[in-house]
């Protein structure tokens, strides 16, 4: 008996659902006309359940129930009816697909159909099979190779690069360059312009309580004109209380001082530890190797695609060198509190770079140290969340020049005192601060409050009821000058503000509600800029095969404060409309979503000098359209999919583009294929656009649970441009 028949018979009889020997409708419905209703809970799955296998042995627990059930699973039918023994139902599946399913039963109370909450559940590949040995040992690993080959277009434009080697003596009457100038030496090329490769290894072990680590990773655009591309570490820890990691390692400290930048060197930490919770009563952790190796100055010869070639003098960087300490206490989710210190030094012995500077405006070799202190506590079982963070930097950009003597008696300090700490002199941001007045007095507290950044907050997620109240709540500050090597990316927005955010879940997380209010001011050194927003999201997820939607949107308002060159006001408007709806069509299963957004932005300019016309800033608007409907068919591992998008920004005239492709199975899954065709426009002038094109092809062999073989090509018309890369992967465990 096929499912869908199975389905449109419990629509329209009993008798029908539950196959030739089902009992008449009129004793079914005395097996289920009990005072109280029926209840069925499901004892395998549970909510949420992973299984690593495409089998599942159903089993629920009946209570008012004897017959008269039908499981459906992702919304069919099973044709084979369940077990039911001393009030439990029993079911083998097989042949589950990987991703999420859906399980629940159908049932008849008092003569009418009746359904069970439906409980979510997912399947995914079995994991890779760790070869133990004898006693307490395992280990684990696996191996990766790739490659990818780019046609013309898309190949490195890179010919040849050389490093500036030597100095030598010219004329005294030649005045283009100075007496002593640089030497090119032998060009290098790239080992290919349009092969790129790479292998990985990776190897863990754990024996009793020892565990380690070796990974290895070689890319063959390696070469001494850019950052290491090969990567190498290696570590082994005794339980909680001890580790060591060599080789490139990425150390986190605190988000404001170190977090997450490469080092080539090596970290350890040591912590003691009481009771089964891992609450670290002391912790500490030291790190120290190089951040930035050192680039040579160099000439670049580039293919500028027109049959010439381009030359670039570049004049590479220092190398430097970088080293962290922390000590802590606590270190569980109710208590935290680290003391962090980190310093970094770049080598400036190099004449070859210093005489480049006299060229090219290039990197001097500089000097940073950053300390700070932070600190979370927990409340009320982890539900509120208290945290806070602060940083002082101190950043010399030129520590060649040496420490800047200050022949007075006036001054609070001598930086020569400070020497083997930091090398201090007019290059150190903030140093207008340390200088004193005529009194011989400095600002240190402008100098602490322009060199140093801090963010501190609440956090909670406390139940009420039905409800969950979501609450962030924090305010931060970074200085103009603060700067740190290990999170260099923090000095690109000084200034300080607050951030509330707000959310409510309802209904089991399936309705939320979520707004967002900021005010931050940016300092800009001559004025300030205020940005002030106002975001609001609501979304409503049902359940699966039920409409899902959501609906976001903001307003920003960005306007000067202070003595700016002139008064202007930015407004920025958002909006975000957007569903999707799995649903069952035929024999298989639909799934379609659609999104549209707007944006809207309007520059207004004023000038102080009425004689003056400001300029016009006309208002600009976006619309984007995007819908795309994937079918997964039931007895199959065949999925079409198409997707179209719809843009317009008010300027050009509107772009069309559109994406169809397949994904399929074969083989008992063991070969996947995934196939797309795009075809699209873009604008060629504002009034006339041209068409682009291309497609991409992954195949995907599965051979064993240990083994995987990956394809790709990937091919692609843009005008004149055509785009053509071929890749391979390879990977096995071990």
């Amino acid at each position: 008996m096929k499912p869908t028949f199975n389905l449109v018979c419990l629509l329209l009889g009993a008798s029908c659902v539950f196959g030739q020997n089902a009992p008449a409708r009129d004793s079914l419905a005395s097996d289920t006309t009990a005072q109280n209703p029926p209840v069925i809970s499901f004892l395998i799955p549970a909510e949420g359940d992973v299984f690593y296998v495409p089998e599942l042995h159903v089993v629920a627990r009946l209570q008012g129930l004897t017959s008269g059930t039908l499981i459906v699973l992702d919304g069919f039918s099973i044709p084979k009816l369940p077990q039911i023994e001393n009030n439990v139902l029993s079911l083998d599946l097989s042949g589950l697909s990987e991703g999420i399913h859906e399980i629940r039963v159908l049932y008849l109370d008092s003569g009418k159909i009746a359904t069970t909450p439906p409980v979510h559940f997912f399947v995914r590949l079995p994991e890779p099979k760790r070869d133990t040995v004898k006693g307490k040992f395992s280990q684990y690993g696996k191996v990766t190779a790739r490659a990818e080959w780019r046609g013309e277009d898309a190949a490195s434009r890179i010919v040849k690069q050389s490093p500036l080697v030597g100095v030598e003596t010219v004329p005294e009457t030649d005045t283009t360059w100075p007496y002593d100038t640089l030497v090119v030496g032998k060009g290098e090329a790239p080992f290919s312009k349009n092969l790129n490769a790479g292998m990985e290894v990776a190897y863990n072990f754990k024996y009793g309580h020892w565990e380690g680590y070796l990974n290895g990773e070689l890319n063959s655009d390696e070469n001494r004109f850019r950052q290491p591309a090969n990567r190498f570490s290696s570590g082994v820890s005794y339980g909680p209380w001890a580790y060591v990691n060599v080789g490139d390692v990425y150390p986190s400290y605190s988000s404001l001082i170190l977090n997450g930048t490469r080092l080539r060197g090596g970290e350890a930490g040591t912590a003691l530890v009481t009771g089964d919770s891992g609450t670290h009563w002391v912790y500490a952790k030291v790190t120290g190797g190089e951040s930035r190796r050192e680039i040579p100055a160099y000439v670049v010869e580039t293919d500028d695609g027109n049959g010439g070639y381009s030359v670039d003098y570049v004049p590479g960087t220092y190398s430097q060198n970088l080293s962290a300490f922390r000590l802590g206490v606590g270190g569980g989710e109710n208590f935290d509190l680290g003391l962090t210190v980190m310093k970094t030094s770049e080598a400036d012995e190099d004449s070859l770079h210093e005489l480049f500077n006299e060229y090219l405006d290039g990197p001097r070799p500089g000097e940073n140290v950053v300390t700070g202190i932070d600190s979370r506590l927990g409340l009320w079982q982890g539900r509120i969340q208290l945290y806070g963070q602060w940083a002082l930097s101190l950043f010399t950009r030129d520590r060649s020049l040496g420490a800047f003597n200050i022949d007075s008696t006036a001054q609070s300090f001598e930086p020569a005192d400070y020497e083997d700490f930091i090398v201090l002199n007019p290059t150190t941001v903030g140093w207008e601060y340390l200088l004193g007045d005529s009194t011989g007095h400095s600002d240190r507290r402008g100098f602490v409050d322009a060199n140093s950044a801090y963010d501190a907050g609440v956090s909670t997620s406390i139940p009420v009821g039905g409800f969950v109240f979501e609450t962030d709540a924090s305010y931060n500050h970074l200085g103009i000058d603060y700067h740190s090597e290990g999170n260099p990316s923090l000095g690109g927005n000084p200034g300080e503000g607050w951030n509330l955010q707000q959310r409510i879940s309802v209904l089991e997380n399936r309705l939320k509600f979520g707004t967002e209010v900021s005010n931050f001011t940016q300092d800009l050194g001559d004025y300030r800029q205020v940005a002030r927003s106002f975001k609001g999201d609501i979304r409503i997820s049902p359940g699966a095969y039920r409409p899902a939607f959501w609906v976001n949107g903001g307003v920003t308002v960005q306007f000067p404060r202070g003595n700016a060159p002139y008064d202007y006001s930015q407004d920025f408007h958002e909006l975000n409309i957007g569903g999707q709806y799995k649903f069952v069509a035929g024999p298989g299963t639909m799934n379609f979503s659609s999104q549209y957004g707007y944006t809207y932005s309007r520059l207004i300019v004023e000038s102080s000098d009425s004689s003056v016309a400001p300029d016009d800033y006309p208002a600009v608007t976006m619309h984007v359209t995007t819908s795309s409907v994937q079918y997964r068919f039931r007895d199959s591992n065949l999925q079409p999919r198409v997707s179209y998008t719809y843009s317009d920004n008010g300027v050009q005239k509107s772009v069309h583009k559109g994406t169809g492709g397949v994904q399929d199975a074969f083989f008992s899954k063991k070969l996947l294929t995934n196939l797309n065709f795009l075809m699209g426009q873009y604008p060629k002038s504002t009034t006339r656009n041209a068409v682009s094109f291309g497609q991409n092809l992954t195949i995907t062999w599965r051979s064993g649970e240990k083994q995987t073989v990956r394809m790709s090509e990937k091919w692609s018309k843009y005008g004149n441009r055509i785009t053509l890369i071929l890749g391979g992967n390879y990977e096995r465990f071990f």
